[in-house]
């Protein structure tokens, strides 16, 4: 017997504001980080390093490498059996449409990339396409358009990263010797909560 080795999870950092707030969490497994990744909340960032130590230390873990097996195995015979009604070429096009209608947080496909980066943008749909080109003569609502302003201009246009402007937050607190009053501070408020 003894004790099941089960991965622990621990946050190690947490940046930004409560409501873009950036979790860093490390998986520990017999004493040693297997893996560290980031999320918007700390079950994502949870989610997001256990898929990391899967990954990198698999070996670890052969029953998940025989539960692969045995589940590619069952799909194999799933899609053997399926194989010779499968969908027209027609059904599946038509079902492809239909996919990249659904925002990519709630499709089904496993390619999904494991970083949420992409979510944010938002790619119109062929009929957004449409509506926007049926409107052109009218105003966008935006306060430039695009034929006020030179090509030129808008290539040269910078977007700065939430991220970015954090780090020169806290350069900014560092060079005014106030970082390590708010770290104080907050290690005194996580003391007394405890």
């Amino acid at each position: 017997g003894g004790e099941p080795d089960i991965p622990l999870y621990k946050v190690i950092e947490c940046l930004g504001p409560t409501n873009t707030r950036v979790y860093t969490v490390g998986v520990y497994f017999r004493g040693t980080r297997l893996a560290a990744a980031r999320g918007h909340s700390i079950q994502e960032a949870e989610m997001n390093a256990a898929e990391e130590a899967l990954n990198s230390a698999h070996e670890l873990f052969p029953q998940l490498d025989h539960q692969k097996r045995v589940i590619a195995k069952s799909l194999k015979k799933k899609k053997n059996k399926y194989g010779r009604d499968s969908p027209s070429r027609a059904d599946r096009a038509k079902n492809k449409r239909l996919e990249d209608r659904v925002p990519k947080a709630y499709r089904l496909d496993k390619t999904q990339s494991d970083s949420s980066d992409d979510s944010s943008v938002h790619l119109p749909s062929d009929d957004e396409v449409q509506s926007l080109g049926l409107k052109s003569d009218d105003d966008s609502g935006l306060d430039s358009d695009s034929e006020s302003i030179p090509q030129d201009k808008l290539d040269n246009v910078q977007v700065s990263s939430l991220l970015s402007d954090m780090e020169k937050l806290k350069q900014d607190l560092i060079r005014r010797n106030e970082y390590e009053k708010l770290k104080e501070k907050f290690k005194k408020s996580d003391s007394d909560e405890e």
